[in-house]
């Protein structure tokens, strides 16, 4: 009788990660089911979600895949969870005041709003709970957890663009996926590359992410999860 494969669910923030990254994952790995799931939108960002509830959140978050899909938690092998950063551990004196900015203007050196103090608040929100999102192992008690990062954002990672309007995203997505289409191992190499991957294992990723202005540039550690899975693909 042949094994049932268990999957790996990825979480993205939206769509567009899917677009992207979706079709090279499911070519890469093998012996895995591969399954995606988006929050449409950032839970490191939401007003609504703090350290008390987080985790509860994340949890449902799995829970409506598993109901959407009728599986059950023994069904998966592991949840992987990719997050931007942007710019969330950056001192408050990289925050400038710029009354032309309608949202957060992102750039390699600072983080330029109208409204420096929603900055500061949101990043201090954010690093907390991305924080308990990289401590953690476990979701929903039972199922193995872990969390990387694209920083500042997919598209920097992917394109090197750092500030892309809504309107365009979805395109580059398209694009990147496209990119890759028959030459999956070549993301391999691509996410390996000195120039974004960080060295290191993923505790030592995610403090070197913390330091200077490191999460406003263009760097992952999404590397480490196609080292640790080689047996997959």
């Amino acid at each position: 009788m042949t094994k049932t494969k268990k999957i790996i669910l990825f979480i993205f923030e939206g769509i567009t990660e899917e677009a992207a990254l979706a079709g090279i994952f499911t070519k890469l790995i093998k012996n895995n089911r591969v399954k995606f799931y988006f929050t449409s939108g950032d839970i490191t960002s939401d007003n609504a979600t703090k350290p008390s509830n987080l985790k509860r959140k994340l949890g449902e978050h799995v829970k409506c895949f598993l109901e959407k899909n009728y599986l059950k938690k023994s069904n998966i092998k592991s949840v992987i969870h990719l997050l931007d950063t942007d710019g969330a551990y950056i001192d408050e004196k990289f925050i400038e005041k710029d009354n032309n900015c309608e949202n957060f203007y992102y750039m390699t050196t600072c983080i330029k709003a109208k409204k420096v103090l929603e900055v500061i608040e949101r990043n201090k929100r954010k690093s907390n709970l991305m924080e308990i999102l990289l401590n953690m192992n476990k979701v929903l008690s039972t199922v193995d957890y872990k969390a990387y990062y694209l920083s500042s954002n997919l598209e920097h990672v992917l394109h090197n663009k750092i500030n892309v309007p809504k309107c365009e995203k979805m395109k580059l997505a398209e694009k990147f996926d496209d990119m890759y289409y028959g030459k999956e191992i070549e993301f391999i190499d691509f996410i390996s590359n000195s120039s974004i991957a960080v060295s290191g294992n993923h505790k030592e990723t995610w403090n070197y992410i913390k330091k200077d202005l490191n999460s406003l540039n263009r760097f992952s550690n999404l590397h480490l999860f196609f080292q640790e899975n080689q047996n997959s693909y």
